[in-house]
C-alpha cells in the first residue's frame, strides 16, 4: 500500500516547486469539491499516461503502446502501474485513507473546470501526458508552473509524483505479455560503455520466436495492431520472468535459441481489458482535434 508519510513528504516538496502556480488569486479561488477516487465500484476512476518525446528508445514503438509510464486506479483502490521498460506492468492497492488525500492532491473530479485550457507546449521534442478523472480529459506536452491553472498544474505534477511513489510497493503483474522478436538485431554490433558487447542469453522456453518475428525495417516502418505473440502459458512466462529480472531496467532482451538463432526480444505486458480500454479511450480523447 501507499506510504502516506512518504507521500506527504513528496507532496510538500512538490508544493514548493509549484510556487507561482498557487498565486494569491488562485488561493482565493473557490474550487469545485473533489470526488472520491475509491467509491467502492469496479469502475476505472483515474487514468494517467505519459508518452515519451524525442529521443525515445526505438523499442518503445512497441513496448510503449499504452504509454511510457501509466497509472490506472479503480473504485476499489486497486491500481495498475505500467512501464515501457522490462519493469512492465505492476499492481497494488492504495489504502483508503491515503486515497482520500490523493483525491485532493490530484484534484480528482475537478478536471472539467479546466478542460478548455490548452497547454502552450513550448518545449522542443516534448512528450505527451494525459489525465482523465471521468469529468474531462486533460493533455499536456510542456508547461511551466506559472503558465497554467492551479488545478491543471498540480494534477499533472501530483500524478507524476504518485507514479514515482508507487514504484516502491507495486508488485509485478506479468500474466499476459505480448512478445515481439526482431530477427536481425542491430545492437549486438554496438559496444557497451567500456567496450564490451552484449551477449545473447539462452532462450529455453517452448515458444518458437521465428514464425512471427519481424525485421528492424518492419519496426521502423510501423507495426500493425496485432503484431507480436500473446503469451499466457506458465512455462514461457517463467522463462521470460527470469530473463526480465536479470535485465530489469532495460528495454529489450537478446536471446539465442537452441538452433543458434539470435533475436532481440521486446516485451509489452497486457493490462486487464477494462484498464486497457480506459487507457485507449483517454488517449483517443486527448488526441482528438
Amino acid at each position: 500500500m501507499l506510504d502516506v508519510r512518504r507521500w506527504a513528504t513528496i507532496s510538500g516538496l512538490a508544493a514548493a516547486w509549484l510556487g507561482c502556480a498557487a498565486a494569491s488569486d488562485d488561493e482565493a479561488e473557490e474550487l469545485p469539491p473533489v470526488q472520491p477516487i475509491c467509491d467502492g465500484s469496479d469502475d476505472v476512476r483515474f487514468v494517467f499516461t505519459a508518452f515519451a518525446g524525442f529521443p525515445a528508445h526505438y523499442a518503445t514503438t512497441f513496448t510503449g503502446s499504452y504509454g511510457g509510464r501509466y497509472l490506472v486506479i479503480d473504485g476499489r483502490c486497486n491500481y495498475w502501474l505500467g512501464s515501457d521498460t522490462l519493469v512492465g506492468l505492476r499492481t497494488g492497492t492504495i489504502g483508503v485513507d491515503a486515497a482520500a488525500t490523493l483525491a485532493e492532491e490530484l484534484h480528482f473530479g475537478r478536471y472539467a473546470s479546466v478542460a478548455d485550457f490548452r497547454d502552450p507546449g513550448q518545449c522542443t521534442d516534448a512528450g505527451l501526458s494525459i489525465l482523465d478523472d471521468g469529468t474531462a480529459t486533460l493533455r499536456s506536452s510542456c508547461f511551466q508552473p506559472d503558465d497554467v491553472p492551479r488545478i491543471y498544474g498540480e494534477a499533472f505534477t501530483g500524478a507524476s509524483r504518485l507514479v514515482q511513489s508507487l514504484d516502491a510497493s507495486a508488485q509485478p503483474d506479468w500474466q499476459r505479455s505480448t512478445l515481439l522478436a526482431i530477427n536481425d538485431p542491430l545492437d549486438l554490433t554496438q559496444p557497451l560503455p567500456g567496450g564490451a558487447f552484449r551477449v545473447p542469453v539462452p532462450w529455453t522456453a517452448p515458444l518458437d520466436l521465428e514464425p512471427r518475428s519481424v525485421t528492424n525495417l518492419d519496426l521502423t516502418r510501423g507495426l500493425d495492431a496485432d503484431t507480436g505473440v500473446l503469451v499466457e502459458d506458465e512455462p514461457t512466462l517463467a522463462v521470460l520472468a527470469e530473463l526480465r529480472l536479470a535485465q530489469y531496467d532495460g528495454y529489450d532482451l537478446f536471446v539465442r535459441d537452441d538452433r543458434e538463432r539470435i533475436f532481440q526480444l521486446l516485451v509489452r505486458d497486457e493490462p486487464p481489458a477494462a484498464v486497457r480500454a480506459a487507457l485507449e479511450a483517454a488517449t483517443a480523447k486527448a488526441l482528438a482535434p
